[in-house]
């Protein structure tokens, strides 16, 4: 089990990952849901690239491996059709 000290160690290295310190400009829903959908793809980037390459090579790394790689590239799609979007219809992204 963990105990404080390692996840407050974990807690500031997913912060330095996928936190912020300032609000998005303009703020606006939009705005911070794209932001909200890019820190998530960072997250699950940092993943791919740093986090599970270090686990022990096990089937279950392996399907996670498989489950965050297609996360993450529904998130980079989604990414990719936001910035596409005209400016009225891009509301949805905030729900």
């Amino acid at each position: 089990m963990m105990n404080i000290a390692q996840r407050d160690r974990i807690l500031a290295s997913v912060n330095q990952v996928i936190g912020r310190k300032e609000s998005v400009v303009p703020n606006t829903p939009e705005n911070n849901s794209h932001d909200r959908l890019l820190r998530i793809s960072a997250g699950l980037l940092h993943l791919l690239n740093e986090v599970l390459p270090g686990m022990a090579n096990t089937a279950e790394r392996d399907e996670i491996a498989v489950w965050v790689d297609a996360m993450y590239s529904i998130t980079m799609m989604e990414a990719l059709d936001a910035k596409s979007l005209p400016p009225h219809n891009s509301a949805r992204l905030a729900q």
